[in-house]
Parts: structure tokens; sequence; C-alpha cells
């Protein structure tokens, strides 16, 4: 139950925060497409939330375990930057992505503590449905 209430909680605060940011954007330069529209569904919402979460929250997280760091919110810190880092479209969509992706790995590191793969497969659940937000009331 700790973790349902963890996993909507985070989930809730990625997409307010990226809602907003879009909201903020589309005011300053309206666009008129997706960026998304080009990009196969299956991708969007099935392999890329695995992929990025394989690379950018346990892998990530396996490597910088090498340095043994006290603090969550350091690995939290890098492993958004180095995700947002990726998603390079525009400065003011890292900065959305590294934002909203501070809640996903907030998640991933506090739920990997007892399970690493119930928690990779619950962090790649929780960037699937992040991303049908996004493409279905954001983008």
């Amino acid at each position: 139950m700790k973790t349902l209430k963890l996993f909507l909680c985070c989930l809730t605060i990625s997409i307010i925060v990226s809602y907003t940011f879009t909201i903020s954007y589309n005011f300053f330069f309206p666009v008129s497409s997706k960026i998304e529209d080009d990009l196969p569904l299956p991708l969007i919402f099935i392999f890329a939330p695995l992929i990025e979460t394989l690379i950018f929250q346990y892998t990530a997280h396996n490597i910088l375990n090498y340095f043994k760091f006290e603090k969550d919110w350091i690995y939290i810190i890098l492993m958004s930057l180095t995700f947002s880092l990726v998603h390079f479209s525009s400065l003011y969509y890292i900065l959305m992505v590294f934002c909203s992706s501070i809640s996903l790995n907030l998640f991933f590191i506090k739920t990997s503590k007892r399970d690493k793969l119930v928690s990779f497969l619950l962090t790649a659940l929780f960037h699937s449905l992040y991303n049908l937000f996004g493409y279905l009331f954001v983008l």
C-alpha cells in the first residue's frame, strides 16, 4: 500500500510539473504539433519506458552505487540530469524533463531498496503512464 501511495503521489507530481511547463511554454511559444506525432505508439508507451528505465534508472543507479553516495538526493539529481540531457529537443524541454523526472527517480530510489526488479517494472509503468498522459492531454 505504501508503494502504491508513493507511485500515485510521484506520478501526480510529475504530471503537474509537466503540465505547468507545457502551459507556460505554449503561452510564450505556441506550437502546432505534438513532439510524438512522428513516433510509433509502441515506442512511446512500451519500448522507450522500458529501455530508458533500464539505462537511466536501473543502470545509472548501479553505476552511481560505485561511488557510495550517502544521500538519496544526490542519486536523484544525477539520474534526473542524465535522463533530461538525452531529451534535447530544446533547453526548455530539458528543464521540464529534469523537473518532472525528479519524482520518477525518487520513486525508483525509494522502491529499489526493497526489490530492484519490482522497482524497475513499476518505474517503467510510471514512465509509460506519464507518456500516455502527455500524449493524450499535454503535448
